[in-house]
């Protein structure tokens, strides 16, 4: 009885041509919904973390318990070399790279500020992996054996009134906690578009860092780990510590690295679930009174079957097979109008700028310039089983309707 209620409900697909169209296209419409939303926010989220990540401490960084929560020159550990191939050579990784950091002033003839120096091999860093290099807008990357030039945002240039190859003394303390003084000279300007970096940041070389703050020659504050923006993180760190073993040192994720931009994300990842839910819900409603009319209009129906000995808890059984034949029909013709569009968007994207004035940017104010898309087989999984069991939610009590159908007066019924 069971199978032939099941049948039944497959059969009563082309009755109402019209019913299941509309109802189908209910939740291919949710479908696409999903996926722009879904998938948007995702990469908004993979940027983010990348840029952040370009900026300093990487998607991953190894140092010393506690360097991350207060950096100091004195937390220092010795970095093997052979190590560092080893790990480079781990799946997802693409770059380890060593790096110091340190506060200090910056001074010219003309003026001085507070900045913070980071000090990197230039035979290591590449455009790929630091933001700063990427966005050079005068003079040139430091060049590997370079021990005396530095590179700092636009913002710091202008403040410290300064052009390519003058000379900056910068003061900090060295991990005996010793004031100290190094000359560098400019070679180079960056445009992150973040004020803080821009203003605030100046890059060295390795070298020099380690003589001014008196490390010894493999001497670093921590070690950077870089990999593609769609990795699967969690099981990335999973795999550096595996490697990593009993390594006495630290290694902390881009949540801790980046807590203003975990905050952000988990904020905005809750406030588009609520927006997903509302959607689903309007989605839902759709379905659910294109249901509750099915059922007005087969009372008569559904009477005369009941009569014939059709249980109710069959005839709930054949309304739910209807509707969630429909919704897989849905998904099908979701999937074939989402495809095309988010190849589109996950190949190219849609850059944002054609919607804003002539000369005008949105650059720095955490929005992307690109409106890119990604999804994982987990994102379609969790999108196919909530349209699913949103469809079956809605047919839910339409169908209990429909069991209480009383086959005498539905039969009386014109």
């Amino acid at each position: 009885m069971l199978f032939l209620a099941v049948r039944l409900g497959a059969r009563n697909l082309f009755r109402s041509r019209r019913r299941t169209v509309i109802t189908a296209l209910s939740v291919a419409f949710g479908v696409c919904v999903a996926v722009v939303f879904i998938g948007t926010r995702q990469s908004m989220y993979d940027r983010l973390i990348e840029s952040g990540a370009k900026g300093g401490y990487g998607v991953f960084s190894l140092s010393q318990p506690g360097f991350i929560a207060e950096p100091s020159p004195s937390s220092l550990f010795a970095w093997d070399e052979s190590l560092r191939q080893q790990l480079a050579q781990l799946p997802g990784v693409t770059l380890v790279a060593p790096r110091i950091a340190a506060m200090a002033v910056i001074a010219t003839s003309k003026s001085s500020t507070g900045a913070a120096l980071l000090g990197i091999d230039p035979e290591l860093e590449t455009k790929a992996s630091n933001q700063m290099l990427a966005n050079l807008v005068n003079g040139a990357a430091l060049a590997p054996g370079d021990q005396q030039g530095c590179l700092i945002g636009t913002g710091m240039a202008a403040q410290l009134g300064v052009n390519l190859g003058d000379k900056v003394t910068f003061t900090t303390t060295d991990r005996q906690g010793q004031i100290v003084s190094s000359v560098a000279y400019l070679r180079g300007t960056f445009r992150t578009g973040s004020l803080e970096l821009d203003g605030h940041l100046a890059l060295l070389p390795l070298t020099l860092m380690r003589q001014t703050l008196d490390y010894p020659a493999d001497g670093v504050s921590f070690v950077a780990f870089f990999a593609p923006s769609a990795s699967d993180l969690v099981m990335l760190g999973t795999t550096i510590r595996q490697r990593l073993g009993a390594f006495p040192l630290e290694l902390s994720s881009w949540r801790n690295t980046l807590p203003d931009v975990a905050q952000a994300i988990d904020l905005d990842a809750s406030l588009y679930r609520v927006l997903f839910i509302f959607t689903g819900i309007i989605v839902s409603i759709g379905i659910l009174n294109t249901m509750m009319l099915n059922i007005l209009e087969r009372r008569r129906e559904f009477g005369v079957m009941l009569a014939l000995g059709l249980t109710p808890a069959n005839l709930v059984t054949m309304v739910l097979s209807e509707a969630l034949m429909i919704g897989f029909i849905g998904l099908i013709l979701g999937a074939l109008a989402a495809a095309p569009l988010y190849w589109y968007l996950h190949q190219f994207g849609l850059d944002l700028t054609i919607f804003l004035k002539d000369g005008a940017t949105i650059q720095g104010r955490g929005i992307e310039d690109l409106l890119s898309c990604r999804l994982t087989v987990r994102d379609v999984m969790q999108i196919a089983a909530g349209l699913v069991v949103m469809n079956f939610l809605a047919a839910l009590y339409p169908a209990m309707a429909a069991a209480r159908t009383i086959p005498i007066l539905a039969i009386r019924t014109p």
